[in-house]
């Protein structure tokens, strides 16, 4: 096991290690996407239900990395009443679209959040309660998904957070990956909340 690994056995998160072999986007074969410190991730995370957006049970693949932040992520709302995540997947090898270069989904440091879950029943969707372009809500949900992601980007838990107020294409979940500053040009301290500088 990595130190990564360990750590994060350390924080009470349950999950296998595993080997994914070096892959290459359809049409780019000369990129290559590779998971550092493969996981399986088992749900519960940390008592919180991971599930895919329509409810199916998922073990969600993640570097180890990702899934550092996925907890890191899970204990800042859990508190909030939250006990299921909702998402749309996390590894995919292929590039950035209108790139040649692989999107953080092909190294598995990227998850697409769909939605919340709540002790109390409650739900709440990216696709159903964001509310478009405004910092004055007339929704808890609305409120609860845009307070929700900027502390995420305070308190550096993802390099990058794609709101649904970039496109149609995001218009029903957060993308949120660890994409290093070298990684693209012209955003302040390699970090980015809101529109996409890039469309992936």
């Amino acid at each position: 096991l990595s130190d990564c690994h360990i750590e994060l056995a350390q924080r009470g998160v349950s999950f296998e290690p595993t080997y994914v072999p070096p892959d290459h986007p359809e049409d780019f074969p000369n990129l290559t996407c590779e998971i550092e410190d493969a996981v399986r991730i088992e749900s519960p995370m940390l008592g919180v239900e991971l599930l895919y957006y329509e409810g199916s049970p998922t073990n969600p693949l993640a570097s180890c990395e990702m899934a550092h932040a996925l907890a890191d992520t899970i204990e800042d709302v859990k508190p909030f009443g939250v006990d299921t995540l909702y998402h749309i997947g996390t590894y995919n090898c292929r590039a950035i679209s209108g790139t040649n270069e692989i999107s953080q989904h092909g190294y598995a440091n990227a998850i697409d959040i769909f939605g919340f879950g709540f002790t109390d029943g409650t739900y709440y969707s990216l696709e159903d309660d964001w509310e478009h372009d405004t910092t004055s809500f007339d929704t808890e949900g609305g409120e609860f998904l845009y307070d929700s992601s900027r502390r995420w980007y305070d308190e550096y838990i993802w390099n990058i957070i794609l709101t649904p107020n970039y496109n149609v294409g995001h218009d029903n979940h957060f993308h949120v990956d660890l994409t290093p500053s070298s990684h693209y040009i012209g955003v302040t301290d390699g970090r980015y909340w809101g529109p996409a500088p890039y469309a992936d």
